[in-house]
């Protein structure tokens, strides 16, 4: 995956009805995310950098070098996953320095050198077969 391929995938993610923010992720900024909620509209959360404070989620990026960040979106993924109805999964290196999603159900592979970029790439790839099978996280 290109650097141009992992930001527009990345900017995908975030512009997805599955993404959310979650406490203790980081945007790409540096901004840590306080209440997700602040709002309830979806447009709205509380950050906070170092003694400032910001109200607005647009235009944000996470962090995904970011260890909260990270967990957040294993998270999301497993909700995906477990939304498919398609239990357990894990991640595991393989071959080196590679990653992969592991899962005998779903046909989703991360092999990509780098952790953050292998879950962007399955993050991307569940949000469309969640798209294509019109299923929801609840």
């Amino acid at each position: 995956m290109t650097s141009q391929e992992f930001y527009e995938a990345l900017e995908s993610i975030v512009e997805s009805k599955h993404w959310r923010w979650m406490i203790g992720m980081t945007t790409d900024t540096q901004w840590l995310v306080v209440d997700p909620m602040y709002g309830k509209n979806g447009n709205m959360m509380l950050m906070a950098c170092g003694e400032r404070m910001a109200l607005s989620c647009d235009y944000r990026l996470p962090d995904v070098t970011q260890a909260g960040t990270q967990g957040g979106m294993i998270a999301i993924i497993c909700d995906c996953v477990e939304a498919l109805e398609a239990g357990p999964i894990s991640f595991r290196r393989w071959s080196g320095d590679a990653w992969e999603m592991h899962h005998n159900r779903l046909d989703v592979l991360a092999d990509e050198p780098d952790f953050d970029t292998a879950l962007v790439q399955t993050m991307s790839r569940l949000f469309e077969m969640m798209d294509e099978r019109g299923v929801q996280i609840e």
